[in-house]
């Protein structure tokens, strides 16, 4: 299948944080090495895979399980948006891939339906199910930098700000979206936008391969890899056609950028006096300013505020940039230069402090 890319399409487009990001201790390696983390993501070449409808010995659940009368339950199943509350049958917190095709397995030959979760950040609650399995695999955070090709593979576990933050101390960068405890696999396979949309396309542009957990058979499960050069019409569809429709992703590769550091600038107008003005300068200016701007204007109901990310910019570069919209009644402004990882976990915002209950629209 041929690929297309919507770089184009996205050049005229100004950038607004969605996608999302949260966490820590991933493990970089130059080079050619691979070091695995803690619960980190292995291809298994004993896969319960069966061919030709052919039956596979009965699955059993493994890594750490959690029925609704073991501790930690209620946490377990709870999302990050309290909006939605699902009450699973049995919930499977992978530590490698084979548990993962194991859980599969199971659902399969018990006939129970089953969720993919890793951020817990589902806009409608999706990633969860009354009565069923949910296959989490948020412990799956291995990682694989090799510099010298710039290619880094990395478990589908990871949220964005362990992915930012671990690419970044190797002064490498890939497109995510905004909020750091956001899962890396969902935001990527949805598509995932952020403030480096503009210059490095979408999160999915870069994306070169993936491992993933499919059905097989009857009743069984198998473990693929999919590149360029292996079901690659596979690969096309998980960029930007969602996670969880195709198998399950348990690791992804990408092609990423370097990115030595960038240009912070947020600014913030009292009231919103100014709003007309602001907005119609927006417009004007975000979509056809240097690709390497990304931006996000939020309307608050007493503020109006202004979010900019220039990629390997100086703060002076910035402000002549964003002239247009600055120079609309007199804003508070802040610029911060710096590593893209220390600011990417600055503006984040505590998972404690947010609102419990959100539903999206667009």
């Amino acid at each position: 299948m041929n690929d297309f890319s919507r770089r184009g399409l996205l050049k005229a487009t100004a950038v607004a944080g969605a996608g999302a990001v949260a966490g820590a201790g991933a493990v970089v390696v130059s080079g050619d090495a691979a070091v695995e983390a803690p619960g980190a993501s292995a291809v298994t070449e004993t896969s319960v895979s069966g061919e030709h409808g052919a039956k596979c010995p009965p699955a059993q659940l493994t890594g750490r399980i959690v029925r609704p009368n073991d501790p930690g339950y209620t946490d377990a199943r709870l999302g990050w948006d309290r909006l939605f509350s699902h009450y699973p049958l049995v919930i499977v917190f992978a530590q490698n891939t084979q548990d993962v095709v194991n859980a599969l397995t199971w659902a399969r030959q018990n006939d129970v339906a089953l969720r993919i979760r890793s951020g817990r950040h589902s806009l409608e609650g999706w990633s969860n199910v009354d009565s069923g399995l949910v296959i989490d695999i948020s412990a799956l955070k291995s990682v694989h930098i090799d510099t010298r090709s710039r290619i880094a593979k990395v478990g589908a576990g990871l949220n964005q700000l362990e992915a930012v933050t671990t690419l970044a101390k190797q002064n490498l960068a890939v497109t995510t979206g905004t909020e750091g405890s956001v899962g890396l696999s969902g935001a990527t396979l949805g598509g995932g936008f952020g403030f480096l949309t503009r210059w490095l396309g979408m999160a999915c542009d870069s994306l070169i391969g993936a491992e993933v957990v499919v059905a097989d058979g009857d009743e069984c499960a198998k473990v693929i890899e999919v590149d360029l050069r292996n079901h690659s019409d596979l690969l096309w569809a998980l960029r930007g056609a969602g996670n969880g429709n195709f198998g399950i992703v348990t690791s992804l590769t990408y092609k990423v950028t370097p990115l030595k550091s960038v240009t912070y600038v947020q600014a913030m107008w009292d009231g919103i006096a100014d709003l007309r003005r602001i907005f119609d300068a927006y417009q004007r200016t975000a979509p056809y300013i240097d690709d390497r701007l990304g931006t996000q204007l939020e309307v608050h109901r007493n503020r109006t505020l202004l979010f900019a990310v220039l990629a390997e910019g100086t703060p002076a570069e910035a402000q002549k940039l964003l002239a247009p919209i600055l120079s609309i009644g007199s804003p508070k402004v802040s610029t911060q230069l710096g590593n893209w990882g220390d600011v990417y976990a600055g503006f984040q915002t505590p998972i404690g402090e947010e609102p419990a209950n959100w539903k999206f629209s667009s």
